[in-house]
Order: C-alpha cells, then sequence, then structure tokens
C-alpha cells in the first residue's frame, strides 16, 4: 500500500479526533498483545511494512503479518509492548518511532 507523505499528518489528525474503541479484559479472559503498523516515508511515498513469519517457526509459520506481540510484564503499555516487539523483529528502535495514534482494540484469532 502506498499513500502521499501529507498522509501522516491526515491520519495523525483522524486519530487524535476519535477515542479507539476498547474491549475490555474482565477476568483476564483475552490474552493481550500489541501491534505496530509502520509506515515509512521513502521517496515521498509513504508505504506500509508487513514481515512475513519464517517458515522454521513453531507458531503462525509463513504468516504475514505486522509486528507485535504478547504483552510482557515488563510493558506498562499496549504502546510499550508494540514498540518492544518491533525492536525485537525488525530492529526499528523506539526512539526513532513517532506515534501517531491508536487504533481500536480488536480480537482475532490465533493458533494456540
Amino acid at each position: 500500500m502506498v499513500i502521499r507523505e501529507d498522509s501522516y499528518m491526515l491520519i495523525r489528525d483522524v486519530l487524535s479526533k476519535r477515542r479507539p474503541g476498547e474491549i475490555e479484559n474482565r477476568d483476564s479472559r483475552y490474552r493481550e498483545g500489541a501491534v505496530l503498523v509502520p509506515l515509512l516515508l521513502d521517496q515521498g511515498e509513504c508505504k506500509v511494512l508487513f514481515t512475513k513469519r519464517t517458515d522454521h517457526m513453531e507458531d503462525h509459520r509463513g504468516q504475514i503479518s505486522f509486528p507485535g506481540g504478547s504483552v510482557d510484564e515488563k510493558d506498562r503499555t499496549f504502546q510499550d509492548t508494540a514498540l518492544r516487539e518491533t525492536y525485537e523483529e525488525v530492529g526499528v528502535h523506539p526512539e526513532d518511532v513517532t506515534i501517531l495514534g491508536r487504533m481500536d482494540d480488536a480480537l482475532t484469532m490465533s493458533s494456540n
């Protein structure tokens, strides 16, 4: 997916004017995780980064995804989780990331 450079500001504006939908996790019914939707500027075009899981993994082999994963005890927020996982998976340092906003919570199916 490719979008124009000025779309960063539009995305930030839209996300800042809305309250994200949240899913309550009473009694820890759901395993919580977070992902980052990385937007990269490349020669005036904004591109979305996806990852492809290796075919040698135990879980999720070959799947296309955004970088992210399960919340660790040391993560204070979902944003911390997304930034940590992005660094672990693709080597993007948290200090090099500008957060444009937060999207709605979503329930997803997991293989385990």
